[in-house]
């Protein structure tokens, strides 16, 4: 051995940077030894891991397993304590439904039976007074018939109630009936819109009379011949108020101008012959105060309150007193009524348009605001009062603006005839004041004749 190897041998540096084989092969199995033990451990970790997560599902199920078994149990255990009671406790309380039931059935059936074994009692008793009954309705002779209750449930539940040959009804005492019950016995209806003509009621009439003519009835004659009697006093009445109808409208179609003036000249006489004693003092203003009153704040015409409210008075007083509308004038402001009364009067001659503009007042209606225009001008808006309506119109009232220009109409076109004699002019007012006093001299008569019909009685 040369002296460099010693050298290098004893040299450390040289033996720890200059690495062997042996070395290298053992770094490497080191290595592939610590790789191997990584893999066991990673292997080891993830055999673990799902074994753990197996075990949790197992026990999670069992456990699952369990609590519904132990559920199941605990309701089964429950079911048997208390459906029983339950199922037993329902059972009871059908039973007890249905006696329930089959009592008030039992005494449904015993109520029946009772009210037939009433009526069988009934028709027996009336059978066997029946014909006692018609002897001595046909032989009395104080002219006292006591009908037939047949309202009651035995008339109703009787079968031989729906054949009316089987009994007869008693012939009732005369009574003064309403019109509408006279045309309703004729099969006609009063109410309606176009008044009947004559022809009309003749047919009406005489259908009805042979429907009941104790000819036409041999089963039932004497219950027919009670029906027609009263479809005879029935067309009878009215008739007798169609001709009074007539009548008065022959007096207004009437051009005597002497009956006129006759009855204009009445009208004072008339006011103070009413049994009122504020209507005169109350006609005064109104026909002769008032008027001069309006004319002198021209050119803007108007009523105050206070007049509105006094002439108010004064229809109500001549005509059928009304006090809620007196209080309803009275409670009016003063700036209102003296403007709608300011444009009603500069309104005129147009009728309509004035009654508007008044009528917008509380309490003033079109019979109201053609007195506050008659007031002002008598020659184009007459009062609307019942009278002259029916005298006018025939038999309706209906205080309308409508119904109030056809009774303006009708008054100065007779107002314009009864003028054109040349005899003496007449405005509508006139003719108005001219009915209302014919009207109520025919009523002061009527009225005589009753008190001198009933003193007559009494005597008697």
């Amino acid at each position: 051995m040369s002296k460099d190897d010693i050298s290098d041998d004893n040299n450390p540096s040289t033996q720890s940077n200059t690495p062997s084989y042996d070395d290298g092969y053992q770094n490497q199995n080191k290595t592939e030894q610590d790789m191997m033990r990584l893999w066991g451990i990673l292997i080891f970790g993830v055999i673990g891991a799902t074994a753990t997560t197996f075990a949790i599902n197992q026990l999670r199920r069992s456990s699952d397993l369990f609590y519904s078994q132990f559920s199941r149990s605990q309701s089964s255990y429950r079911g048997t304590t208390g459906g029983s009671s339950r199922s037993s406790f329902q059972e009871e309380a059908r039973k007890r439904y249905a006696q329930r039931m089959q009592e008030e059935y039992e005494e449904e059936i015993e109520r029946v039976e009772r009210i037939r074994r009433m009526q069988s009692v009934f028709n027996r008793e009336k059978n066997k007074y029946r014909r006692g009954y018609e002897r001595w309705s046909d032989d009395s002779s104080d002219g006292y018939q006591q009908p037939f209750q047949r309202d009651d449930w035995y008339w109703k539940t009787e079968t031989m109630y729906g054949n009316r040959s089987n009994f007869k009804e008693p012939p009732q005492a005369p009574a003064n009936y309403s019109l509408s019950h006279h045309y309703a016995i004729l099969g006609l209806s009063r109410s309606r819109t176009n008044p009947y003509t004559d022809d009309e009621i003749k047919m009406a009439f005489r259908n009805k009379a042979k429907q009941y003519h104790p000819d036409q009835n041999q089963e039932n004659k004497e219950f027919a011949e009670a029906r027609f009697k009263e479809v005879m006093s029935s067309y009878e009445a009215i008739k007798a108020e169609r001709k009074n109808i007539k009548k008065k409208e022959m007096e207004f179609k009437s051009c005597d101008v002497n009956l006129w003036k006759e009855a204009l000249s009445a009208y004072e006489t008339r006011i103070n012959s009413m049994d009122k004693p504020n209507l005169p003092s109350l006609d005064r203003f109104y026909c002769k105060e008032l008027p001069p009153l309006l004319h002198q704040r021209n050119p803007n015409p108007h009523i105050t309150t206070t007049e509105l409210s006094k002439l108010m008075q004064w229809k109500l007083t001549r005509g059928k007193w009304r006090p809620r509308l007196l209080d309803f004038v009275s409670s009016l402001d003063e700036d209102m009524v003296k403007s709608a009364s300011e444009k009603a009067f500069k309104s005129l001659p147009d009728v309509s348009k004035a009654i508007s503009e008044l009528t917008v007042l509380k309490g003033v209606g079109p019979a109201t605001a053609s007195a506050v225009l008659a007031a002002y001008a008598p020659h184009l808006a007459p009062f609307m009062s019942d009278e002259a309506m029916v005298a006018a119109l025939g038999n309706s009232k209906q205080y309308t603006l409508k119904q109030y220009l056809v009774f303006v109409d009708k008054l100065e076109a007779k107002a314009k005839e009864l003028s054109g004699t040349g005899e003496e002019v007449f405005t509508a007012s006139d003719v108005e004041r001219a009915l209302w006093s014919c009207a109520k001299s025919k009523n002061d008569s009527n009225n005589s004749d009753d008190i001198k019909s009933t003193k007559k009685k009494r005597k008697r």
